[in-house]
């Protein structure tokens, strides 16, 4: 299993360096900050564009999904440590070398995390947010800091923790709903 891992990242790795341009376009996908920020950036205009609760709601389960995500993957780096590929195979490095665990990619469990909850509300709207997700964690792995099972189990991690926020915004709905007419009170929803 980690050997076809191992494969398909040297492929996919392997067409860095051969085009400044895509490396650079590349690049910039991958960065831990331009991603996450536009993705925040993209939460606030549904909260504030849309007139519809069910958005808003979606971006209340979006933030709960972070929190569990991000509690997922500290569990999962307590109990397993897998090493980034450049310090294991020959690799096309075109990123600062992160010291933490390859697995799961961090990045790419909270972009999912956010996405699935906005999927699971606007179709049109979430295929958005998966497709980054999708092309930002892709790009982790041609800029050579993920294998590929790393990207697919921040995924996995993340379709738990959303799944278990839109468990947890339906069970509470009537909380979520009283906040939502306190926030329209004062211009916040």
């Amino acid at each position: 299993m980690f050997e076809v891992d191992k494969q398909i990242f040297l492929w996919i790795n392997g067409l860095a360096g051969r085009s400044a341009v895509a490396d650079s376009i590349i690049q910039g996908i991958a960065n831990d900050y331009f991603v996450i920020v536009s993705f925040c950036l993209g939460l606030l205009a549904i909260w504030f564009g849309s007139t519809s609760k069910e958005m808003q709601k979606a971006v209340i389960a979006a933030v709960i999904s972070i929190g569990l995500a991000s509690l997922l993957v500290v569990l999962s780096n307590h109990f397993y440590f897998r090493p980034r590929p450049f310090t294991e195979l020959p690799t096309n490095l075109l990123f600062y070398k992160p010291s933490d665990s390859s697995f799961p990619s961090n990045l790419a469990t909270i972009l999912m995390a956010i996405s699935i909850p906005i999927f699971w509300t606007n179709k049109k709207i979430g295929s958005l947010f998966i497709g980054a997700s999708i092309i930002t964690g892709l790009a982790r792995v041609y800029v050579g800091i993920h294998y590929p099972f790393d990207i697919l189990g921040g995924f996995i991690l993340a379709l738990l923790a959303s799944l278990a926020a839109i468990y947890i915004l339906k069970i509470m709905k009537k909380y979520f709903d009283l906040l939502l007419r306190m926030l329209e009170k004062v211009f916040l929803a």
